[in-house]
């Protein structure tokens, strides 16, 4: 289903909680496509694109989704943004590896939102 959003957004959740950063990208990329509104895929492509040791594009990408949470008014996720940035930026300074945890829990807060607002609109579907 490589036009369906939840698939492709769900296949860079896979690809990035296994490591394969490359692949992740791709996914996230495909799912920012279908719904350029929604600012998690590129969060997620971002992380995927640090841990792909692709430092400048993970920056250029964050930088415009924290402008798309800002003109949202997602207040939440533009300053999670905002402090990736921040933290990306010092871990240029230590080897890569170092933020091999930090990648792993910005991708599960990824996830998380993700599975969370699913089951909210669920609920709110069957007026629950």
């Amino acid at each position: 289903y490589p036009g369906h959003y939840d698939v492709q957004f769900n296949l860079g959740n896979m690809l990035g909680a296994t490591h394969d950063y490359a692949g992740a990208v791709q996914a996230y990329r495909k799912a920012a496509a279908i719904k350029p509104d929604q600012g998690l895929a590129y969060v997620g492509e971002g992380v995927s694109l640090f841990g792909d040791q692709r430092s400048e594009e993970s920056l250029k990408v964050l930088r415009r989704v924290r402008k798309l949470f800002k003109d949202q008014k997602n207040i939440d996720w533009y300053r999670n943004v905002r402090i990736m940035i921040g933290q990306i930026k010092g871990f240029a300074l230590y080897p890569h590896n170092f933020s091999d945890l930090w990648r792993t829990n910005n991708l599960k807060k990824v996830r998380e939102t993700y599975v969370s607002t699913v089951f909210t609109v669920f609920e709110k579907g069957l007026n629950l």
